[in-house]
């Protein structure tokens, strides 16, 4: 606590002066690219390069000199890191928002942030109530940030930040072993990381590895994949390879943190944000000990936004913001590699994982949507040979069928169904079979590759070993905890806190959470049941008009139509039950009082996939498990609430499963990207237009300053894109063996999918703090278990739903050619007409004594009529058998490929290890070197002794502090080059040393942590 309150002494030490700049404000002119203009109108950064020095806006990137446009104080030095703002016409909850504001801001200097203050009046002008508090005029009001370097390195220390290794540091290390582990690793699907002084050597073995089976035509290939397929070099340089460690002050030998780009902006924005989610904004002794936070003062209304800057205008070029928008982007390069590692640069690496996950899923679907289409292809190629459907559609006018329904329905002709069983030939065949084992192997061998992949990436990132935090309190609980709190003791801490009672509060609030969703989920099932009633109505009419009304040509397509507008109809129910479940799982979860952001994300993910996945995949299992298996017979049919149940076709329920599943698949996507598209859009709008909130005549968002376009963004949450990803996934994998082009139409959507999110974040959404995270989180956890289910749900529906398993019974059974010739007749059943209790109340214009049905029963004749005859027992016993050993063959083979693939490879280890063994060595020779200097003062400093030492034994070259030469050993031990410590000239060497030993220790948690922060958590800062 001594330490902390002693490096507060040092960073407020400027805290007067900071106060007079941010109070004296006049607003820059600013063109529409965003630069610097002097009053005379000449731009500043063409001046600068006139004289040859670097412009003012140019800033760090994976390629230097990319970023333009980059938002500055009113000094045009300072880069703008973070932005608070709001807007006066709106009353916050608070009735004292000006003082919490001062005493925030105040604080914030004290923590060493530098604040400037910029407004502009965007009501009507001349509005004598423009800028008051709840004022109807908007009014919006902004403090620009920015992370001075000393407050940069004192943060990125205690944040554990990875900063590069100087690079000649790296090349006088750097040993052959070395270089060929760097070339093996420095080839990656998502853009090459190709280290500087090995480019060349790199792309031979890119050659070597990807090319060597293609003989003479592989320089053309490889010049057209350069060209068309890999990212563009030209456009986004190749990142060097350099060996990164901690950044620590003790160790500044090793970085090169004099230069200006040494910190990312995307890293000062979270030094910013880290700072401002822990600062205090009340005098102390605190009433309130969670009275911190930028967060709380954002729900307490006190501020109405804090964000960082996009990287300038998106129309702007130069640009990194504008070059992504047209390269990664664009549609139209839709078969471009992503420029991952210029994403994570500028968005950080969960928005970048995010992609680097969609990217890697999308190229995993190539295999599956071809051997997809192939199977496709070949049900479609042998349609017109189809022995089933030959039997139905030039034989079935001979065939004729017990009615649809009980009163109103006559007899029909077996060729009614023509249609239906053509189209069903196509997909029911033994291909599915073997596509269904595919998919289910494939599934798994996505996700054990995706695990080495994330391995590959986590480390090219730099987050094999990631940051710990300790985890706030939500803003939401706070606020509700005062109804109900009592006083507990934080284990951790220490202190007494305010918590929620457990059984009297959380426990009933959580169970009239989840009786919600339970009956939510009752709600999807209503609603699938509602479209079971339209299609058996809509069914009974079409029997009951019958052909003299619909003619034989829609008659015949009847049963198809009816399918497709009761999917259409249930793919309209499912959208609007997602917009409510999304509701409904916000206001529950927030019900439940979690405590901490990371519980209430669980909580609200677990709600809210089992919510969509009943919504969406309960039609589907209702057509492929319930329908049509316990309907009965004619006599005696099965009712539910007096109600007859829905009978399959007789070539059974696989079509309608696969319309279905086709309809709400591409239907989905279609509706979400166009929404997800349109949406932003209209928010902004909104926010700039219906409220008329005018800069210099124009819309806000529009014009002005990059702060305040991007306060009329929407807040990016990448939490609906991987819900959105994941319930594709499922239609892929749970029922691709009805449906076996699902990979190709997830495919063609996420190509497309891709770049429609990138244009999305870039132009209509505020740019995120950046986050660290080591993987995508429970969305892998979901994904295994979707994986796992597939296995189950694909044999359950090869051997019940399709007619696989009947067919291939009569072939060795009963055919004696080995082909389903006669197969129709064989699998239909005889009932005495006479025996049909309703057929008196129907004006039939058939004179028939018996009519067929789809079952293997005994006929009328028989001793044991009606009953299930032996070959419905072999054909059930074959089906649970098959079920058995599907399952059993594709977990053993899944269970193989598992054990057979590690989540991490055996060269990405060694490679991590030489790492790690040569960036040790460079530390330990550095600081070998470091402390072999101190003991080897200059001869010109020798010589001159008397001139620099006063007879104290201080240094007396104009510096004036209490560096004492005692404290040298120490220095050396810290690891700092004293060498020329004792010349005039190197007297602020010495000065900075001294202060750098008042600073907190280097494994300090947190800085400045309000004493009832919070507990530890495994969530990255």
């Amino acid at each position: 606590m001594t330490d902390s309150t002693d490096n507060n002494a040092d960073l407020a030490s400027n805290t007067e002066s900071l106060e007079m700049v941010s109070l004296q404000v006049k607003p820059a002119k600013w063109n529409e690219v965003n630069n610097w203009k002097e009053e005379d109108g000449s731009n500043l950064n063409a001046g600068l390069a006139e004289e040859g020095k670097s412009p003012l806006l140019s800033g760090s990137t994976p390629a230097e000199g990319l970023r333009q446009g980059v938002s500055h104080f009113e000094d045009r030095v300072r880069t703008v890191d973070y932005v608070l703002a709001w807007d006066t016409s709106i009353t916050p909850s608070d009735p004292f928002p000006e003082n919490k504001r001062e005493v925030y801001q105040r604080n914030l200097i004290g923590e060493g942030l530098e604040l400037e203050e910029d407004h502009e009046y965007h009501g009507k002008e001349g509005d004598p109530d423009a800028g008051a508090e709840g004022s109807n005029v908007s009014t919006l009001k902004f403090i620009k940030i920015h992370v001075p370097k000393n407050t940069m390195a004192n943060y990125a220390e205690i944040l554990k930040f990875r900063q590069p290794i100087r690079k000649e540091l790296c090349a006088n290390f750097q040993t052959d072993d070395s270089k060929s582990i760097i070339k093996k690793h420095m080839v990656y699907d998502e853009g090459p990381i190709l280290q500087e002084q090995h480019e060349e050597e790199v792309q031979k073995s890119r050659r070597k590895t990807y090319l060597q089976l293609l003989g003479r035509h592989k320089s053309a290939l490889e010049k057209f994949l350069h060209q068309h397929i890999y990212v563009d070099s030209s456009t986004f340089p190749p990142v060097g390879f350099r060996y990164s460690t901690t950044y620590s002050r003790d160790k500044h030998y090793l970085f090169d943190d004099d230069e200006d780009n040494f910190f990312t902006p995307t890293s000062r924005a979270r030094v910013a944000h880290f700072i401002l989610d822990r600062t205090e904004f009340e005098e102390p002794p605190l009433k309130d000990p969670h009275a911190f936070g930028i967060s709380r003062l954002i729900n307490l209304g006190v501020y109405t936004a804090a964000y960082p800057l996009h990287d300038g205008d998106f129309k702007t070029e130069g640009t990194l913001r504008h070059t992504l928008l047209n390269e990664w982007g664009s549609v139209k390069r839709w078969y471009r590699y992503q420029p991952l590692d210029y994403i994570k640069d500028y968005f950080g690496v969960k928005v970048a994982l995010y992609f680097c996950w969609l990217g890697f899923y999308t190229c995993m679907l190539f295999p599956a949507a071809i051997i997809g289409l192939i199977v496709f292809l070949s049900g479609f190629i042998h349609v017109d040979s189809s022995v089933l459907s030959k039997e139905v559609c030039d034989d079935g006018d001979k065939t004729i069928m017990c009615p649809l329904c009980d009163k109103f329905c006559d007899f029909w002709f077996l060729n009614q169904s023509c249609t239906y069983s053509t189209i069903l030939s196509v997909f029911d065949n033994g291909t599915t079979v073997f596509f269904a084992a595919f998919m289910s192997i494939w599934a798994v061998l996505f996700l054990e590759l995706w695990k080495r992949y994330s391995a590959e990436v986590t480390h090219r990132w730099d987050l094999t070993g990631y940051d710990t935090h300790e985890e706030v309190a939500r803003p939401q609980y706070l606020a509700r905890v005062e109804r109900y709190y009592t006083m507990k003791k934080n284990k951790v801490t220490g202190q007494d806190e305010k918590r929620v009672p457990y059984w009297t509060v959380k426990l009933p609030a959580t169970f009239f959470s989840f009786s919600v969703v339970a009956l939510l989920v009752i709600l999807a099932v209503v609603a699938c049941v509602g479209v079971i009633v339209y299609r058996m109505a809509m069914i009974t009419a079409s029997a009951f008009y019958g052909v003299d009304v619909l003619g034989p040509q829609l008659s015949s397509h009847a049963l198809v139509i009816i399918n497709i507008t009761a999917g259409v109809l249930n793919l309209i129910a499912l959208m609007v039950l997602t917009w409510l479940y999304d509701w409904v799982a916000l206001v529950l979860t927030e019900f439940e009082m979690v405590r901490t952001q990371s519980e209430f994300d669980d909580s609200l993910t677990f709600k809210m996939y089992l919510l969509q996945f009943i919504n969406y995949y309960t039609s589907i299992f209702y057509l492929a498990f319930i329908k049509g298996k316990f309907i009965g017979y004619p006599k005696q049919y099965t009712r539910l609430f007096n109600i007859r149940q829905e009978e399959c076709d007789t070539g059974g329920c696989l079509f309608e499963v696969t319309a279905q599943l086709a309809i709400i698949m591409v239907g989905k996507q279609v509706t979400s990207t166009f929404l997800e598209l349109v949406y932003p859009v209209l928010m902004k709008y909104w926010r700039a237009g219906f409220k008329k909130q005018y800069w210099k005549g124009k819309l806000w968002g529009e014009e002005g300053p990059q702060w305040v376009q991007d306060y009329f963004l929407e807040e990016l949450d990448i939490f609906s894109e991987y819900l959105e990803m994941v319930l594709q996934f499922g239609f892929v994998t749970i029922f691709v063996s009805a449906f076996p082009l699902a990979p190709l139409c997830a495919l063609v959507n996420n190509l497309f999918e891709s770049r429609c999110d990138a244009k999305k974040i870039l132009m209509h959404y505020r740019r995120p703090v950046a986050v660290r995270v080591k993987s995508i989180g429970v969305w892998l956890t979901i994904l295994n278990f979707v994986s796992k289910f597939a296995v189950f749900s694909n044999a359950l529906i090869i051997a019940f739903t399709s007619e696989f398993i009947p067919h291939l019974v009569y072939r060795f059974s009963v055919s004696p050619n080995w082909s389903l010739e006669g197969y129709t007749n064989h699998s239909l059943s005889y009932m005495n007409t006479t025996e049909l209790d309703w057929i008196g109340h129907n004006k039939t214009k058939f004179d028939v004594d018996v009519c067929r049905y789809k079952d293997y029963r005994y006929p009328p004749e028989h001793p044991n009529k009606y009953a299930h005859t032996t070959m419905y027992w072999t054909v059930l016993a074959s089906r649970l058998i098959f079920m058995v050993l599907f399952e059993n063959i594709v977990v053993f083979l899944v269970l193989l490929i598992s054990w057979a693939i590690p989540d991490i490879p055996g060269k990405l280890k060694d490679k991590i290890r030489r790492e790690a063994h040569m960036v040790n060595h460079i530390m330990l020779e550095e600081a070998r070197k470091s402390k072999r200097d101190c003991g080897k003062p200059d001869m010109d400093s020798e010589a001159k002794g008397d001139d620099y030492k006063n007879q104290d034994g201080k240094a007396d070259n104009g510096y004036t502090s209490d560096f004492s030469t005692e404290n040298l050993d120490l220095a050396c031990e810290l690891g700092y080059d004293t060498k020329g410590w004792t010349n005039a000239k190197n007297a602020k060497r010495g000065e900075k040393w001294e202060k750098d030993l008042s600073k907190p220790p280097h494994d300090e948690a947190l800085v400045h942590r309000p004493s009832n922060y919070g507990e530890i958590s495994e969530e990255t800062v």
